[in-house]
């Protein structure tokens, strides 16, 4: 056993917190990776002055200390050993989520499914609510205009349940594209809308299944349907990958997955969660009825928390019937104060953030809701760090209260935030009530998350395939040896593709460069190619990763695909093996690009010069970022 590597090993696992501290523990081709029961025992400094550390930081939940290729493995064999052995948890990836609690778990899968589809629902959130001001004021729009705009406005989120699937398979580790088919299936057209059903305009289609009469009618606009389906659907999958012979699995895998998915999607989900759509209108009829602004207290209190399952649309049956016989709508005092609420708390969240461009994004998830489309700032902003959601819930259960109490209605439907003023122009009461309802959601709202939330500590505590920046600290503890003046250094690309920007490298090790001058190529073949001549030093397990040699004096590191350790070898075949002799443009490795991205991960190419020594400084080429280039392509020279 080689003392320093024992040495290094001992000092990590002592400044951690020791062996009863470990929650999970695995490693990439450069970092250990490990959860940790509390982060509190970690000594930061410490770890910084071990040597060989060249690095720290979180990233979520997980914490991660820089070794290099090669040292990393044998650190890791060390420290599992130290920790128990075969006792320890190494599914580093899956014990993140389970050290969460349940409603922390059930926001963050949530905001992990939401953040790909953020930037659509922003944008047809803003046109949503330009219509709604449009038709709040009665401005009259020619009819192809209309449809033009409908278009614009609906198409995210009644096909919200595909978007969904598609990026919940993806989370769940099943095919994307199964996804997107079961989403679909969840809205198609041969389906009732269930707007059009509470209308009373259309039936919902009966079936019959072991003498249960079940109901269906379309889901488009719906979140928790999609959200059950894609879970089954995942699992279903990764079930029959473990179970069907490989010659079998192009044609059964997804036809079961889809078959089995789809089926209990539509016959048993859907309907069970239209069965608790009806017990919650029925609750909402009776609570809305309670003395003393309770009822207004408790809609209000959870209205938006009930937009998060996408049931909402329900409530279209409750107020179409209160207008009906009173000619005035509680309902909509009610809800109004609880999206003005969301919409303050994101935009809240967004002006302390000290990232101008996630303070751009978090401020426009605000605007829409502002114009009462709350998707945007729920699930971009609020529900992923989860108290800026729980303080507009709390807004919006302080101005459903002062609603009841004010006995304050809108003599509209559908219409909320800043366009429902038009509903409440009946007198100058209900003007008054409609202000006061406002600005106390959002003196509550605003008020606590300012006082009470930093988003700032909270945003360093997302995941790195959130891909939020990281606080890295790097430390160069390795003199390195010069060869006599004059070495030439000429780098090719180890792939053909399109260069892409460091600092657009999901990953901070790689973004910050800790490792060493860094060029990443997002691939558009699946051969890697040596760079240069030399020799394979290093070759990971996993196959994703390959340590070089070359003979102009310097250390190279390809790594393959983000995250894609987790893969552990698959899509990955290796033409070479440590000690081989290579040439420029030899094979080194193949891996399936199309495969990896299916399974939800970036094959993005990165190349380090992990060691240099020469006495020449090694240059990125001034190929700009986006161009492309091939196995000739020199990317670093001196």
């Amino acid at each position: 056993m080689n003392k320093d590597d024992s040495r290094i090993a001992n000092s990590i696992l002592n400044d951690i917190g020791g062996k009863e501290n470990i929650r999970a523990l695995g490693h990439c081709s450069t970092r250990l990776r490990v959860t940790l029961h509390d982060k509190n025992k970690i000594n930061t400094q410490a770890i910084e002055n071990i040597d060989g550390v060249k690095g720290q930081f979180f990233s979520g939940e997980q914490y991660q200390i820089i070794l290099g290729v090669g040292l990393v493995d044998r650190i890791y064999d060390l420290v599992l050993q130290a920790s128990g052995g075969s006792s320890v948890d190494t599914d580093i990836k899956g014990d993140i989520y389970a050290g969460m609690s349940l409603p922390r778990k059930f926001s963050r899968i949530l905001g992990d499914i939401f953040i790909p589809v953020i930037p659509a629902l922003v944008a047809t959130g803003l046109f949503g609510g330009f219509i709604n001001c449009i038709n709040a004021f009665g401005i009259k729009m020619d009819p192809t205009a209309m449809t033009i705009a409908t278009i614009l406005m609906k198409t995210a989120f009644v096909f919200l349940p595909v978007l969904i699937a598609w990026s919940g398979m993806k989370q769940f580790g099943g095919t994307p594209v199964l996804g997107i088919i079961l989403g679909l299936m969840l809205v198609n057209p041969a389906l009732p809308n269930p707007d059009n059903v509470a209308k009373g305009l259309e039936k919902a289609i009966h079936f019959n299944v072991l003498g249960l009469q079940l109901n269906i009618t379309s889901f488009a606009g719906s979140v928790l349907p999609a959200l059950i389906v894609v879970i089954i659907g995942a699992n279903v999958e990764k079930w029959l990958k473990r179970k069907v012979p490989d010659a079998l699995q192009l044609i059964v895998t997804p036809f079961l997955t889809i078959l089995v998915a789809g089926l209990l999607g539509l016959l048993f989900v859907g309907p069970i969660c239209k069965i608790i759509e009806q017990a919650i209108l029925t609750a909402a009829k009776f609570v809305i009825t309670l003395p003393f602004g309770l009822g207004g207290l408790i809609i209000g209190g959870t209205q938006q928390a009930i937009v998060v399952t996408g049931m909402h649309h329900i409530f279209l049956a409750l107020e179409s019937s209160l207008l009906a016989t009173t000619g005035f709508n509680p309902f909509n005092a009610m809800i109004t104060g609880g999206i003005i609420a969301q919409a303050t708390a994101a935009l809240v969240t967004g002006l302390k953030m000290k990232d101008r461009k996630k303070r751009g994004f978090y401020t426009s998830a605000s605007l829409s809701a502002f114009l009462g489309i709350t998707e945007p700032a729920i699930f971009g902003v609020n529900l992923r760090f989860g108290k800026p959601f729980i303080f507009a819930l709390c807004g919006g259960a302080v101005s459903g209260w002062i609603a009841g109490i004010l006995h304050a209605a809108s003599t509209g439907m559908g219409v909320a935030a800043i366009p429902g003023l038009v509903t409440y122009l009946y007198s100058g009461t209900a003007i008054m009530n409609y202000l006061i309802i406002h600005l106390s959601a959002m003196l509550v709202s605003g008020g606590l998350v300012y006082f009470f939330f930093d988003p700032n500590k909270e945003e360093a505590k997302i995941e790195a395939q959130e891909n939020q920046a990281a606080s890295v600290n790097a430390i160069n503890t390795v003199a390195r040896p010069t060869s006599p003046a004059g070495a030439t250094v000429a780098i090719a690309s180890p792939v053909e593709g399109t260069l892409v920007s460091t600092d657009q490298i999901p990953d901070p090790t790689f973004a910050k460069q800790i490792l060493g001058k860094t060029i990443a190529i997002e691939p558009t073949v699946n051969e890697v190619k040596a760079p240069v001549s030399g020799e394979v030093v290093m070759l990971a397990d996993t196959k994703h990763a390959i340590g070089i040699k070359a003979d102009c004096g310097v250390e190279i590191l390809i790594h393959l695909g983000i995250d894609t350790v987790a893969l552990k070898g698959k899509y990955f075949t290796a033409k070479v093996k440590p000690g081989d002799r290579i040439n420029v443009h030899d094979t080194l490795i193949e891996m399936d690009i199309d495969q990896i991205r299916k399974a939800g991960y970036d094959p993005m190419v990165v190349m380090i010069i992990t060691d240099n020594q020469t006495d020449q400084a090694i240059n990125v080429t001034k190929s700009p970022s986006g161009a492309m280039v091939n196995n000739s392509t020199l990317v670093l020279q001196s």
